[in-house]
């Protein structure tokens, strides 16, 4: 469930969210979002997401007939 917060900001810190904004090309709210979920993480305040990790090993797949096959359809 997400909630409005209303805040206000120097024009200096605007300036810095509208460059991190720019920089990762997301909205301001989305960049201010994930910096107070940093920042309470960091402060143990809120746990971590558990992530499923999956690790292939590319040496047991044969992607010969792939890479050579140029002509491949999806026969879907």
């Amino acid at each position: 469930m997400k909630t409005t917060i209303n805040f206000r900001v120097t024009c200096d810190v605007k300036e810095q969210l509208e460059i991190l904004s720019e920089e990762y090309d997301e909205s301001i709210s989305k960049v201010i979002r994930d910096i107070i979920i940093h920042n309470l993480r960091r402060r143990g305040l809120l746990e971590e997401e558990e992530r499923e990790v999956f690790y292939i090993n590319l040496s047991d797949l044969d992607l010969s007939e792939a890479v050579t096959n140029k002509n491949f359809k999806n026969d879907e």
